[in-house]
Formats: structure tokens, C-alpha cells, sequence
């Protein structure tokens, strides 16, 4: 039985979340700390309104979307190389993700991704 690279499992992964926008999980290599902006407790704890949450939903699932072409196309390549061509997008998910948020709420989720990251 032959094992999927990591790139292929996410492509599938991805897939197969995107038809479940209310019980989906983010995918931190295509949208960064916008994976951890729609997690319920943090949204709750960045006290997002529904539409903002509702907005950034639809951004991920978009940027998710145009990111399987990427995906793709990087799949076979080592894998520095891989999260070197996926930060540009990553990045530029990030950038309109953020602009959606108060520069409080954007401070706030920073610091729970570096409170996060010690935890881990």
C-alpha cells in the first residue's frame, strides 16, 4: 500500500472540507493565523461579529479554492521548497484576512497564536 506525500494529503483534505464552511478546519499553509481566527473559542475570545466571522469564512474558502492549482503544481517538490513557494500565497491570505479585523483583534489573535505555539 502506497502512502500519500503530505501535499497530496492536504490537497485531499482540502477537498473534502470544502463543502462544510461552519464545521471546517482552516488550513494554516494556505491561510495562516486565519485558521486560528475562525476557531470557535478564539472568534469568541476576539468577540468577532457574525459577520465579520461569516466574511473570513468566505475569504478561506476562497483562498483555499485558488490554492489546490498551487497544491498541485508543488506537490513533488521538496518540501522547503514547497513552503517557500506557499508563503507568498499564505501571506497575501493573511493580508486580506487581517484587514478585516480591529488592530486590537488582530493583536489579540497574535498574541493566542504565540500563547498557542508555547503550548504545543
Amino acid at each position: 500500500m502506497q502512502r500519500l506525500s503530505p501535499i497530496c494529503a492536504l490537497i485531499v483534505a482540502t477537498v473534502s472540507m470544502l463543502g462544510a464552511s461552519f464545521a471546517h478546519a482552516a488550513d494554516p499553509a494556505f491561510v495562516g493565523i486565519l485558521a486560528l481566527a475562525v476557531d470557535e473559542e478564539v472568534s469568541r475570545s476576539l468577540e468577532l461579529s457574525a459577520d465579520v466571522r461569516h466574511k473570513l469564512t468566505e475569504l478561506i474558502d476562497q483562498r483555499e479554492d485558488a490554492a489546490l492549482e498551487l497544491a498541485l503544481s508543488i506537490k513533488d517538490l521538496p518540501e522547503p521548497e514547497r513552503q517557500q513557494r506557499l508563503a507568498p500565497f499564505r501571506d497575501e491570505s493573511e493580508r486580506l484576512g487581517l484587514a478585516l479585523l480591529t488592530t486590537q483583534q488582530q493583536q489579540k489573535l497574535k498574541q493566542t497564536q504565540i500563547a498557542r505555539r508555547g503550548m504545543a
